[in-house]
């Protein structure tokens, strides 16, 4: 088995834009709660969602992300990165489906 040091420079991934990025994100497939993922923020530091139209839950991550920035001022929207995917069946359509 081959070993890699987890150091922090594997962490992030530097943008074109000189923005560092995390390579790790919180999944949001199958979140119906948004508490936990305000939790993920406050407790555990994510910074980086992964959604998608497919999971259905915009409303939830929406409600989430809503508190953290508006009602708990925990997190500035300039510090988080909110990652989606286009399925198959919505490339005819992608500003919807984003």
């Amino acid at each position: 088995m081959i070993e890699q040091k987890i150091s922090s420079k594997n962490l992030f991934i530097t943008l074109n834009n000189g923005i560092k990025m995390p390579r790790f994100g919180l999944g949001t497939y199958h979140m119906k709660d948004s508490s936990l993922i305000k939790q993920a923020v406050s407790q555990c530091g994510y910074i980086m969602y992964d959604c998608a139209s497919f999971y259905k839950n915009e409303h939830i991550v929406g409600k989430a992300l809503d508190e953290l920035l508006n009602q708990d001022k925990i997190v500035l929207r300039e510090e988080l990165f909110i990652i989606s995917k286009v399925w198959w069946d919505e490339v005819d359509d992608v500003e919807a489906a984003c």
